[in-house]
């Protein structure tokens, strides 16, 4: 699995969100705040498994599980490898 780290996560998350230099300086930040919705959670979650080679459990795929870059990282490196 490639490293994880806040700059991969914040690369994947720009194309879909605002105010990514903001964020960068405040990882635990609800990514709700800067534009996520359901329908960006869902291309995040697809982009994050493509970069990653894993498959994040149904169980953490609710935008609470995974609404900050801090719990994003921890859910991904959780993650079963494909």
């Amino acid at each position: 699995m490639k490293k994880i780290n806040n700059e991969r996560i914040i690369k994947i998350l720009s194309p879909y969100l605002d105010n990514i230099e903001e964020l960068k300086k405040k990882p635990n930040d609800n990514l709700e705040n800067y534009g996520l919705t359901s329908i960006t959670f869902i291309h995040i979650i697809v982009d994050l498994e493509k970069e990653f080679a894993c498959e994040i459990p149904d169980e953490y795929l609710f935008i609470s599980n995974m609404n900050t870059i801090s719990k994003i990282i921890s859910v991904i490196k959780g993650c079963k490898k494909t």
